[in-house]
């Protein structure tokens, strides 16, 4: 039994592989110019369940199994480069604290500096 169950979820797991691969969630740059590359980026979520069984029964077929999976991919921004500088670019208003802090980095390092330099 073992063995099929194993066999059932080597099949579906080779399923969702060719479905999700790394291009699904950072996608291929796009190159507009030189200076204008757009990367887009999706959120993907993922469910799997996979189970088997022995059936005891002498007239029917001794394995039992199934399984199912879902997929859900969601683009959610884009980052864009241009000239040198990255721009997140999101779809939903609604940003989490860590991308509000990432995007805010840049001038608050260029605040920190303008503080030091005043002091020395």
């Amino acid at each position: 039994m073992n063995n099929q169950i194993l066999e059932l979820l080597n099949v579906s797991l080779k399923g969702i592989k060719d479905i999700i691969d790394v291009n699904t969630i950072i996608g291929e740059a796009i190159k507009i110019s030189e200076d204008l590359i757009i990367i887009p980026i999706s959120k993907v979520k993922m469910g799997f369940i996979t189970g088997g069984t022995e059936i005891n029964a002498k007239d029917s077929i001794p394995f039992g199994g199934g399984t199912g999976g879902t997929v859900n991919i969601c683009p959610v921004a884009f980052l864009i480069t241009y000239k040198g500088e990255c721009k997140l670019l999101h779809f939903d208003e609604e940003k989490d604290i860590y991308e509000k802090l990432i995007e805010n980095i840049p001038s608050l390092v260029e605040q920190l500096k303008q503080v030091f330099t005043k002091e020395v």
